[in-house]
């Protein structure tokens, strides 16, 4: 497995465990409150706090424990490095997945456009933008993964 593929997992993982806590969090509040400017406001910088930190304290920790994972293979007789290289396959596969999360983001902001035309408060509007953001995230990762695995 390469480094970028465990980059993307890692990625993923922090994404999905971060749209659950999200969708969790929006359905208690919605339920509990209703659509409450504060809480939801709240609720999304809290979201995008995780997003940022999460992620990154994911990558550290891995890329930490894949070192003492590697040295312990191979005993300590050979330094534990990261082969980060990029060619043009991993950047191929970089920009399709980065496609496929903008065409995601996309979608997203036409339905939050939408709702709002339609009606909906401004609050689903914003809301809708912060999960087509975590989804696009997940689509950029899963489809780099995918590609990752059938080789291209």
């Amino acid at each position: 497995m390469t480094y970028h593929q465990k980059n993307s997992i890692v990625a993923l993982v922090s994404n999905l465990l971060i749209i659950i806590y999200a969708v969790i969090h929006f359905l208690i509040i919605l339920n509990t409150k209703g659509l409450e400017a504060h809480s939801i406001f709240r609720l999304w910088f809290i979201t995008i706090g995780l997003t940022i930190g999460l992620t990154i304290i994911n990558t550290i920790l891995f890329h930490i424990g894949d070192a003492v994972a590697q040295g312990i293979r191979t005993r300590g007789t050979v330094e534990p490095r990261i082969d980060s290289t990029e060619d043009e396959r991993d950047h191929t596969i970089k920009l399709k997945g980065s496609q496929v999360g903008h065409i995601a983001f996309g979608v997203g902001t036409f339905a939050a456009m939408l709702s709002f035309v339609l009606g909906s408060p401004a609050l689903v509007m914003f809301s809708i933008l912060i999960f087509s953001g975590l989804l696009s995230e997940i689509a950029d990762n899963t489809t780099q993964l995918v590609l990752y695995q059938k080789g291209i």
